[in-house]
């Protein structure tokens, strides 16, 4: 098996439950790093925002950021490709989230935004411990905040990176995700979290990306083994030649893969990457 390149979700699937990487999951991707085989993060995160040892201990130089809007070479710091939401179409999705018992925020020039209010009501969206523990340690603490966010977005001017709702209703949050893509056919909606939908550009999806960097560095799929847990890394594990879920995955997300690994607690990718011999 020739694989020239490994791309990989962060949150449940390189990043333990307490937002850490296994140290063995650490030590598997240097070595394959070591024999020339790319290292390629692929989160719905701006590059910023994803956590300091993936930026700096995993030997990566590509970043697929805010599920696919970017891919960036951090050697050049270069964006290799973009796809963003256009204004007026932000302005229609920041109606109907409006008309919605949501949180929002949004992703521009690489920064996040949301409400001032935000942070006043989040823990009733965010509930549980682990969800609680992400909205504290991570969440918040990556938020720019604005009085009038549907003002700072029409005053900016230009397109955005990536806009995410946060439900306190799961049974709502299901019934959005049936009618967001018949109210936007040309956006992207995914989710990544129980409590969460993501809404990129229809350009702006991982596998997408992914597939426009393979282009550039003239790798086959068939090159390509993904690892993924959620629905926002389905495209992306369909591109690839070798698709693996987390045992922790979502179960459509292991019904499009050619192999389940143990869980993003248990160093999933470590082990998968021993048992078809890349390392």
């Amino acid at each position: 098996m020739n694989i020239r390149l490994i791309a990989f979700d962060l949150d449940g699937t390189l990043l333990d439950d307490q937002k850490k990487i296994p140290e063995d999951n650490i030590a598997a991707l240097r070595a394959a790093a070591s024999e020339g085989i790319l290292i390629v993060p692929a989160s719905g995160r701006i590059y910023p925002f994803m956590p300091e040892p993936v930026r700096t201990v995993l030997s990566a130089r590509y970043f697929i950021t805010t599920n696919g809007g970017s891919v960036y070479d951090a050697v050049n710091d270069e964006i290799l490709y973009s796809a963003q939401i256009p204004l007026d179409q932000a302005i229609h999705v920041l109606d109907h989230m409006d008309s919605l018992d949501v949180l929002y925020d949004c992703y521009a020039d690489d920064k996040r935004y949301t409400c001032a209010s935000f942070a006043e009501r989040a823990d009733d969206y965010f509930t549980g411990p682990l969800m609680n523990y992400m909205l504290h340690t991570y969440i918040l603490r990556t938020m720019q905040r604005t009085d009038d966010l549907r003002g700072f977005i029409i005053e900016r001017g230009g397109p955005l990176q990536k806009m995410q709702m946060y439900f306190s209703d799961p049974d709502e949050r299901l019934r959005q995700l049936q009618i967001l893509p018949r109210l936007f056919p040309d956006l992207a909606i995914s989710t990544s979290l129980p409590n969460n939908i993501e809404i990129n550009s229809a350009e702006a999806t991982k596998g997408q990306a992914l597939s426009a960097l393979c282009d550039r560095l003239r790798i086959d799929r068939s090159e390509v083994i993904v690892f993924g847990d959620g629905l926002n890394d389905l495209d992306m594990l369909q591109f690839a030649g070798l698709p693996v879920a987390m045992g922790n995955a979502d179960p459509l997300i292991k019904e499009h893969s050619a192999f389940i690994t143990c869980s993003n607690n248990d160093a999933g990718i470590a082990k998968a990457l021993r048992h078809f011999k890349i390392i």
